[in-house]
């Protein structure tokens, strides 16, 4: 890149570090599939999405809504997006008994800013963006930063460095139910800074993937004029790679450093994802391992089955070391939202899909061993309705050592993108 590019660049993230920033309450969205021109004269593209939810447990009643727009302007490599909105919740143990209206609280605020330059094969994103580095749990977050990512052949290379703060961070303001479900007092969370600067990450993958080899090839395939028509044959290793992460800033005691490799294997129809690192800091050494299986069936119906099979643990190199990622936000369980710090817990879910009729199932468990024994069943239901609303049922039970009754919730949410 040139100078001057550099320099733009320098002084994008400098402003967008200085700018209070916030985040909207909900993550997942479809933004991005229904972004549109406003017209042909002026490339802009843009899209709105608006949510709406209401909840009920067994002490409260809590809603949601939230409603946000995206902006993209792209020319030649380069790309500037823009998303933000509004949100408003409600929880009925926190509200005053003369609360008018069905919010509490609102709160306005950026979800992404971000100047993006690059194509398929190499680009570096620069502001407020989404960043999950290429391993199997370090890193998914929303961070003001850098990340970086080329292809060299078979190999991958993905770089990020940012600061997070509470307000934007996903586990924070942006994805966290805490404040609608806030089931279990006083958990262990992230401890997120205030500022830019206080809590930082910085994070190197390199990624091996072995060269496609089709079925049947042989010393003819080469000129062999049906050879488009021949599938690839499913490798053993899908990849491989190694992982350099260390967090660091004000907020972060001796900036703890982990490193290790991952890699995906194709077993017999089932897939292996394996992850192993070793976690350095004073007196407090650990390995952490997360294997998980993952099998998909497709049926003749064109419907599809898949099961998926999780563990994070760890091996203690110190008497009862402790190990908590920061940005990982694993987010297993709908209410509970287990994350590493909760380690050793276990994920099991299977979901289908009709693509037919537009509806999604899912079913999950998610368990931990030790501590304090949290447990969570959950079960949904999704309706596609046209290409804009998307309505979701949403059911779970909770058991913890630490909750003096068992918890059920039941939760309805309807979501409209245009």
């Amino acid at each position: 890149m040139s100078a001057q590019l550099t320099k733009k660049l320098l002084l994008f993230i400098f402003l967008i570090s200085i700018i209070p920033l916030s985040a909207q309450w909900s993550c997942p969205s479809k933004l991005g599939a229904h972004l549109k021109p406003f017209c042909k004269k002026f490339p802009v593209e843009w899209a709105v999405e608006v949510t709406v939810g209401q909840g009920w447990m067994n002490d409260r009643s809590v809603r949601n809504a939230m409603i946000f727009a995206g902006f993209n302007y792209s020319f030649k490599k380069s790309t500037f997006y823009l998303e933000g909105g509004n949100k408003a919740w409600y929880n009925s143990l926190d509200a005053p008994e003369n609360l008018k209206g069905p919010f509490q609280n609102t709160k306005p605020g950026l979800r992404e800013l971000f100047y993006k330059y690059g194509n398929k094969n190499k680009s570096l994103i620069a502001g407020l963006h989404s960043m999950k580095i290429d391993d199997y749990f370090l890193v998914n977050e929303r961070g003001v930063g850098l990340s970086y990512r080329q292809k060299m052949g078979n190999f991958k290379f993905n770089a990020g460095l940012a600061t997070v703060g509470k307000d934007f961070s996903r586990q924070g303001s942006f994805c966290s139910v805490f404040f609608l479900y806030n089931v279990v007092k006083d958990r262990d969370l992230a401890h997120l800074g205030n500022r830019p600067g206080q809590t930082n990450f910085g994070a190197m993958v390199l990624t091996w993937t072995p060269p496609e080899k089709k079925k049947g090839s042989d010393e003819f395939s080469s000129t062999d004029e049906f050879e488009s028509e021949s599938e690839p044959e499913k490798k053993l290793i899908k990849e491989a790679g190694a992982v350099y992460y260390q967090e660091f800033g004000s907020w972060v005691k001796e900036m703890p450093i982990y490193f290790g490799g991952f890699t995906t294997l194709n077993i017999h129809d089932f897939e292996f994802q394996i992850e192993a690192l070793g976690h350095l800091k004073t007196d407090n050494n650990a390995i952490v391992y997360n294997p998980k299986i993952n099998r998909t069936w497709t049926w003749d119906s064109g419907s599809q089955t898949l099961f998926t099979l999780g563990y994070i643990g760890k091996y203690d190199l110190n008497t009862d070391a402790k190990v908590f990622p920061l940005f990982s936000n694993l987010f297993a369980g709908e209410v509970l939202r287990l994350d590493a710090v909760d380690m050793p817990f276990m994920q099991v879910a299977a979901r289908h899909n009709f693509p037919k009729i537009r509806v999604q199932l899912k079913a999950q468990v998610v368990g931990q061993f030790e501590n304090q024994h949290f447990r969570e069943y959950d079960f949904s239901i999704g309706k596609t309705l046209y290409k804009n609303f998307k309505l979701t049922g949403m059911f779970s039970r909770i058991e913890a050592d630490v909750l003096d009754e068992i918890y059920y919730m039941a939760r309805f949410e309807l979501r409209f993108t245009f």
